[in-house]
Parts: structure tokens; sequence; C-alpha cells
């Protein structure tokens, strides 16, 4: 059987967005991932299934970590609710799972 593949997207909650920001920012970011990566082979078996999605809530330290780690980065014109340039959210492209695991084992879902 072969390893689940996943995208992972974590969002600052320290900013204190609102629902629909963050549904926003997230849309963003999954913009991001399909343009830059619907083309590797972990995209296409991801997109053709479950296209399982998971999304964390984690603070700005965890945001910054990912970024160390290849992730893609949105950040806020500031337009609205939060300062402009503000790290909303970071992700990384459907992927096996075990690839991030180090990454995501002690964070929790977006609530």
């Amino acid at each position: 059987m072969e390893e689940e593949i996943v995208e992972y997207i974590l969002v600052n909650t320290e900013l204190g967005m609102g629902i629909g920001k963050t549904a926003g920012q997230v849309a963003h970011c999954q913009t991001i991932i399909d343009l830059h990566y619907s083309q590797t082979e972990d995209y296409q078996t991801w997109i053709t299934t479950i296209q399982k999605k998971i999304i964390l809530s984690g603070k700005q330290k965890d945001l910054e970590k990912w970024l160390e780690a290849g992730a893609v980065e949105i950040r806020d014109k500031g337009l609205t609710e939060i300062a402009p340039n503000s790290l909303t959210c970071v992700g990384f492209p459907p992927q096996p799972r075990s690839n991030l695991s180090a990454l995501t084992k002690r964070m929790q879902l977006l609530k």
C-alpha cells in the first residue's frame, strides 16, 4: 500500500484573523501551491484522489520554522484586519505524510 499524500497549511493564529480572512489566506496559499506544484507526481496523485488537506494552527515562530523547511508563504497586504506584510499562513505542497511528520507531530488542527 502506498503512503497517503497529504497537503499541510499552517495558519498564524496569533494574528487574530476572522473566519473569512483566514479562509482567504488559506485560499491564497492553495493558489500558490497549485501554480507551482501542479505538475509534480505527488500533486497529480493528490488531485486525482482524496485531496487530503490538513489545516493546522500555529504561532509566528512555528510558521518561520516551516519557512526554513521550504514552505510557501503568504503575507497580507494589510488592507483590512491586520498589519501589512503579516505572515498569515504557510503551506507545503502535497507529499507523503511522513515527509513532514517532524514538523507536524505536535501541531493542533485549526478550530
